[in-house]
């Protein structure tokens, strides 16, 4: 079978069919862009990425990012990767790939200029996901100040990072007085028996 070679990014109409991209794989034909476009055009064919795994030899995460980059990477920064003069490699593009569309060029041009490595990159990006928007972060200080004025008690509520449903609230005292005025307020016995 002749396979075709991309001529453009997301053109996936150059495949005729699944079994079309997978023989372009096989053969280790085009860049790792076109590849990872493969992957993804065999995905929404319906391939099933640990098939795709299995038939290329490949791992499943190695076939997973594969498909994330050439589903999910912005053509502008498919082509920062593609280009020699710019240090921007495939492992660079799968952790852009996890970004909004709109903010995957910033974030490359930005890892370009500042030389980040991938773990820069990755660290970011937990970073990111971590921060509270201010809605959030407005929300959680209304409800602070609600256990404020329902107890008089000085209470802090912090989110958990990783579970949207836990978090941590917190009592803060200045002195031994305010810390038996909590004790008494939650009508704990503090005496020693």
């Amino acid at each position: 079978m002749n396979t075709m070679v991309h001529s453009s990014y997301n053109d996936f109409t150059l495949f005729c069919d699944e079994q079309e991209a997978i023989e372009f794989l096989r053969a280790g034909q085009g860049n790792i862009i076109q590849q990872s476009e493969a992957v993804a055009f065999s995905q929404d064919e319906g391939i099933k990425l640990s098939h795709l795994a299995i038939e290329l030899g490949k791992p499943d995460y190695a076939v997973r990012q594969m498909s994330r980059v050439g589903r999910c990477l912005i053509k502008p920064v498919k082509e920062m990767v593609l280009n020699p003069r710019i240090r921007l490699g495939f492992h660079h593009a799968r952790v852009i790939a996890g970004y909004e569309a709109g903010e995957q060029e910033a974030i490359a041009r930005e890892a370009i200029v500042r030389r980040k490595s991938v773990r820069d990159l990755e660290a970011d990006k937990r970073g990111f996901d971590k921060r509270l928007d201010k809605q959030t972060e407005r929300f959680y200080q209304q409800l602070s100040d609600k256990f404020f004025m329902a107890t008089g008690l000085n209470i802090t509520i912090v989110p958990d990072n990783d579970n949207k449903h836990a978090g941590q609230v917190m009592l803060r005292y200045k002195d031994l007085a305010e810390f038996d005025a909590i004790a008494d307020r939650l009508n704990i016995d503090l005496s020693e028996d």
